[in-house]
């Protein structure tokens, strides 16, 4: 017998899965790579704004984006069914800080090579404020889709999270 979710359950799975699926036109907006590529350049980008709003709501809401905006969150919620597997959070947890520590050194070196942050750029990287308007840049999508399924699908979340996971266990951490 299938139990009904409460109505807070239920609004916070819509709004997670409407996350996911608007990950086309955001994905720009969660994208290391894109924080890399302005460090390199000496542009403060979007992406760099929305992981920094992501780090200082962390501080005082804690997991509140993983739990309802994430649309990698939203991912593991469609595909939850396949595989419901609990995760051993603590055995896994050393992935994230392996990712996380050489991004932000390498963004920290980036930014200082350019000479510090020259140009402001909320838009860098996408098509009028959309990050996959291109023909070009869909196999990019598309790759990354199947390649997170698959690793949510067998219970790896904390590589999908990958360096933003680490942005609330640091808040955490800090408060």
């Amino acid at each position: 017998m299938l139990h009904q979710l409460s109505l807070r359950q239920r609004i916070r799975k819509a709004l997670v899965i409407l996350a996911f699926l608007s990950f086309p036109v955001t994905m720009n907006y969660l994208s290391p790579y894109v924080i890399i590529d302005g460090a390199a350049n000496g542009i403060l980008n979007g992406s760099l704004v929305m992981f920094g709003l992501m780090f200082l709501s962390s501080l005082f809401l804690g997991r509140l984006w993983c739990g309802w905006v994430c649309p990698g969150g939203g991912m593991q919620e469609i595909v939850e069914p396949v595989n419901n597997r609990s995760v051993n959070g603590r055995r896994l947890d050393w992935i994230k800080w392996l990712i996380w520590i050489p991004w932000m050194a390498l963004i920290v070196f980036l930014v200082i090579r350019s000479g510090g942050y020259h140009t402001i750029d909320l838009l860098y990287h996408t098509q009028g404020g959309i990050s996959v308007a291109g023909l070009a840049e869909r196999p990019i999508l598309l790759t990354s889709s199947i390649t997170s399924s698959l690793a949510c699908s067998w219970a790896w979340r904390p590589w999908l999270a990958g360096a933003p996971a680490a942005i609330p266990s640091a808040g955490r951490r800090l408060s």
